[in-house]
């Protein structure tokens, strides 16, 4: 029996622990102890319902003053996420050291999780890095550019990877480690694994690449319980913290047409016969069986939809979201609505996208692309080359 570590340090949200914790079952169901080391324990103890793991939080920096405005990379992300202080990078190595030699694991697997990288490289510990395409990006120097809709600026890119480069170089020699060559290295592990598919891959240009298809949890949640109204079915999965959460409520309610909502961190269901909340999770493969249009904001419920045939009215919260919303609206699979809108532009998407068959059809020839693919197979498949490198 291995012990394997589960690393997962930046993002929010339930994609990150259920994609996690569905491999994490294949692993168990083989034999195999679980160690999770999480931003969000509390969240990962959810997922992780009915499985036996060791859970402890993860290393984090002092919370950082982030700048206003999308980054340009992912070596600016990692500036904005604690990459800036080789002394504050110092000492997240030293506790993910710490909890290394504590645990033995004979496999750790990330999800967006670098500093647990470089730890994991310091220690000699062989990576999975079962990743999104947004936190696993392409191994090019400099790392590329975050916005496809925008034109490249090359030598800030050059910049800010030699910045965040120099950081951790300055904090790997205060630990007598050898320094990386490029920022891009610090990818360099043992199997970069992509659970996503092509069309949805925040970055077009990434090259060959080992796509196993989207993980989300399929079957688990309240049953949906449509309201009985005319008109299409609406499937929404928003976070009542999003700016446009009231908006969105008062064009379903102004609409009438039959919806069911899963709000995280809702308080109570809003006041509509024609809307049903659910605080909890929705029961995804009924829900998106059983609906026409489906409003959401992140990649993982995108991918169920489209998988499902289903067009996309999305509504990005921040940039990872929005690089997923650029290529859901470049191949006509749905609209964004920005997070400024107002109710009557959450209408009007609602309205563009029930009235052009067009997105439907396109959905309907996206699912039919990948007819016979299962989120259970690919967290299987994914567990399966975990578990090689044993």
């Amino acid at each position: 029996m291995a012990c394997i570590l589960f690393a997962w340090e930046l993002g929010a949200g339930y994609g990150h622990a259920h994609r996690m914790a569905q491999v994490a079952r294949r692993l168990a169901a083989m034999g195999h102890r679980l160690v999770t080391v999480t931003q969000n324990p509390d969240l990962m103890r959810r997922a992780f319902t009915g499985l036996d793991a060791t859970m402890e939080p993860a290393p984090t920096s002092p919370v950082p003053e982030i700048p206003a405005g999308f980054a340009d990379s992912y070596a600016e992300l990692l500036l904005r996420c604690g990459f800036a202080d080789p002394a504050d990078i110092g000492t997240r190595l030293t506790e993910w050291a710490a909890l290394f030699a504590r645990h033995r694991p004979d496999l750790v697997i990330t999800d967006f999780a670098p500093t647990a990288m470089l730890a994991a490289r310091r220690a000699g510990l062989t990576v999975a890095a079962v990743e999104n395409g947004y936190s696993l990006p392409p191994r090019q120097d400099p790392l590329p550019f975050t916005r496809a809709w925008e034109v490249p600026p090359p030598d800030r890119l050059r910049t800010l990877d030699d910045t965040a480069r120099r950081a951790i170089n300055q904090a790997l020699a205060a630990q007598g480690d050898a320094p990386l060559d490029s920022l891009a290295a610090l990818f360099d592990v043992a199997a970069p694994i992509l659970c996503t598919v092509p069309e949805l891959d925040h970055y077009q240009d990434r090259g060959p690449a080992d796509f196993f298809g989207p993980i989300y949890a399929q079957d688990t949640g309240v049953a949906p319980g449509w309201p009985q109204a005319p008109g299409p079915r609406v499937f929404a999965y928003l976070d009542t913290a999003h700016p446009t959460y009231a908006p969105t409520l008062h064009a379903l309610a102004q609409k009438g047409w039959p919806t069911v909502l899963h709000a995280r961190g809702a308080g109570g269901a809003p006041a509509s016969s024609t809307l049903r909340c659910h605080a909890e999770p929705v029961q995804m493969d009924l829900a998106l069986a059983q609906c026409d249009i489906v409003v959401c904001q992140g990649l993982a419920t995108v991918s169920a939809a489209l998988l499902a045939g289903r067009p996309i009215v999305q509504m990005p919260g921040h940039l990872e979201q929005t690089m997923v919303l650029h290529r859901v609206v470049v191949q006509g699979l749905g609209v964004g609505v920005l997070r400024e809108a107002g109710h009557e532009h959450v209408a009007a998407a609602l309205d563009l996208v029930r009235s052009d068959p067009g997105y439907a059809s396109r959905a309907r020839a996206f699912a039919d692309r990948y007819h016979g693919f299962s989120s259970a197979d690919a967290s299987q498949a994914v567990a399966a080359d975990c578990a090689a490198l044993l």
